[in-house]
């Protein structure tokens, strides 16, 4: 649809719009309410270091390609690329390196940093004593 009203949840196209419509309506450019799809596109640009970007994770397989694009860790949204605004996609390109960390990153770098706060579990699932599910490494501080 081309218009949504969110309270009654009744939709619009234009096609069908009559003439008059289609004039006035011209003159209400940015007074709608603002689309909420297009709202966390806006947000991503907006707010960059609230967003960690896992495009290049997935890209690389260190992510399943099921896994969002873009996720924010404080209100635990999360949004895909495949149906972004062509707007967004030419100015996301301008935010390389200003997004969150990689939370996959630094938890990485945290056992590296931190051994002795996690418990190692992959030679007790070589040997059956875990499942394979179970987790390589955890944390139990």
């Amino acid at each position: 649809p081309d218009f949504k009203n969110y309270q009654t949840n009744k939709i619009v196209w234009v096609d069908n719009a009559p003439p008059w419509f289609r004039e006035q309506v011209q003159e209400l450019h940015g007074k709608f309410a603002v689309n909420s799809f297009d709202a966390l596109f806006r947000d991503i640009l907006d707010n960059p270091g609230a967003w960690t970007d896992f495009r290049s994770d997935k890209a690389s397989g260190i992510c399943s390609q099921k896994f969002p694009d873009f996720k924010n860790y404080q209100t635990n949204k999360i949004v895909w690329v495949d149906n972004a605004p062509p707007w967004f996609r030419e100015q996301v390109q301008e935010l390389h390196g200003k997004f969150a960390v990689n939370s996959f990153d630094a938890l990485f770098r945290d056992i590296l940093d931190n051994p002795g706060a996690w418990t190692d579990f992959r030679s007790d699932k070589a040997s059956g004593i875990c499942s394979q599910k179970f987790p390589d490494f955890k944390n139990y501080q």
